[in-house]
């Protein structure tokens, strides 16, 4: 049977953990790859595997489905381009999770540490205020922190 290599760029890995369950995804769960090498430093994977069992989107899907992305470039695209297009995607995603959560937790940290210091008055320790805070960390739980919570490296 011929083999075939291919190194796809993925997006998503944070830990040497996230690599190793690239690999084991690839080489346990899909028919037809010889070998597969995830690379955390350089976000790609070299895949080996025969054309005749498997297929390129065979292996893109498989990677999707374990929880990473990996960067698709379009027909005549540079795949440098498309990797650095994906990464730059993913700054943006970061960059915008940091803004959410700094703009609730800043006055969150800020009302409750004049709170505990007293700085508010007797009526700080009312149950509205509680409220206030609960409100305030509730989008920085489940809106920023869902990233890590439900990151693939985390099963």
């Amino acid at each position: 049977m011929t083999v075939q290599k291919v190194t796809l760029p993925i997006t998503g890995m944070t830990c040497a953990n996230c690599a190793l369950t690239i690999e084991r995804v690839l080489s346990r769960k899909v028919p037809g790859v010889t070998a597969a090498a995830v690379n955390l430093a350089t976000e790609r994977a070299t895949i080996e595997f025969q054309p005749a069992r498997v297929s390129r989107g065979d292996l893109v899907a498989a990677i999707r489905g374990a929880g990473f992305d990996v960067a698709t470039e379009r027909e005549g695209d540079d795949p440098v381009a498309a990797q650095r297009a994906a990464r730059a995607a993913e700054n943006r995603r970061q960059t915008r999770l940091f803004a959410v959560g700094a703009a609730f937790t800043l006055p969150l940290f800020v009302l409750s540490m004049s709170r505990d210091f007293g700085l508010l008055g007797s009526g700080a320790h009312a149950l509205w205020v509680d409220f206030v805070f609960w409100a305030l960390a509730t989008p920085v739980q489940l809106y920023v922190g869902w990233t890590t919570t439900s990151a693939a490296c985390a099963r």
